[in-house]
């Protein structure tokens, strides 16, 4: 058995994983406020296959090493890794160890982030991967999803750019601008170039999802693109603070919200009312609820 206690409980109330949610619905935030975050065994087991892969990275180890040992989710209980968790982490480990290869490359794994500079005092994420290299002058950032049932492309993926958010602050923007200055200053400038300017830095957000078909994939983009859609969702992370936040259902925002988990969001009850050509006032037939 692995010693390791992960309380799936725990979450930022406005965390990148509910960002889909709390950009389109503000007010959802503060109506789920209170309700007791409980994950699903799905979620358990996605949980119990990101921390196998993070040890697999760390200590660079093969994922059969670990098949058959269980760890403690609270509040589900011990899960195992088994023979389809290792079986299908390795193509994603495969490519993560070749990026860690190569020259210049630095990384962070399964590492919190702070992200009070974008969602607001005492939000953070937790970062599956990111990569960094000033050498090769490029950033990678990957995100596990062990889910079968809703394909997520990593195409502007709110749950990413947060991640990258936080890790760029935290970890990569400073070493990427001493490396740019360092190589101003063993350069002779005719003045023609301006060397206040740091170049653009690619990045690859990457999403790794082996058992939904059509998910994951590749997203080439550039930090300047992210820091500006990350303030997009620093406006809509504002939004939310306000008292009475408007509601807007939908079919997204709605899917895990925990206040229709519960169905203690009357706004969401007539949106699905409408949805289906009903009267909301035939709510009090049975038939009709």
């Amino acid at each position: 058995m692995t010693l390791i206690e992960t309380d799936e409980t725990e979450h930022s109330e406005r965390g990148p994983s509910t960002a889909h949610r709390w950009r389109l619905c503000p007010g959802s935030v503060e109506r789920s406020r209170g309700i007791p975050n409980v994950a699903g065994i799905d979620a358990a087991h996605g949980t119990v296959f990101h921390d196998y892969a993070a040890m697999c990275l760390e200590f660079e180890t093969d994922p059969q090493a670990f098949v058959g040992e269980k760890m403690l989710v609270k509040p589900h209980g011990w899960i195992t890794f088994d023979q389809a968790m290792a079986n299908h982490m390795l193509n994603g480990l495969d490519i993560l160890w070749a990026l860690m290869n190569e020259p210049g490359a630095k990384w962070i794994v399964e590492k919190r982030v702070s992200l009070e500079n974008w969602i607001g005092p005492g939000e953070f994420g937790t970062t599956d991967f990111m990569l960094w290299n000033t050498t090769s002058w490029r950033i990678v950032i990957w995100d596990w999803k062990y889910g079968a049932g809703v394909p997520v492309s990593p195409e502007e993926n709110d749950q990413a750019i947060l991640y990258f958010l936080g890790a760029w602050d935290q970890f990569a923007k400073e070493e990427f601008f001493n490396e740019h200055w360092a190589r101003m200053e063993s350069t002779i400038h005719d003045g023609s170039e301006d060397i206040y300017s740091i170049p653009d830095v690619p990045v690859q957000v990457m999403i790794e999802q082996p058992r939904a078909k059509g998910g994951g994939g590749t997203w080439n983009t550039t930090v300047s693109e992210l820091l500006r859609l990350g303030e997009q969702i620093k406006r809509d992370a504002r939004e939310t603070y306000k008292p009475g936040a408007a509601i807007r259902p939908g079919e997204k925002q709605c899917r895990f919200c925990p206040a229709a988990r519960v169905n203690a969001c009357e706004d969401r009850a007539r949106f699905m009312v409408e949805a289906l050509g009903a009267d909301f006032d035939d709510l009090e037939d049975p038939e009709a609820e």
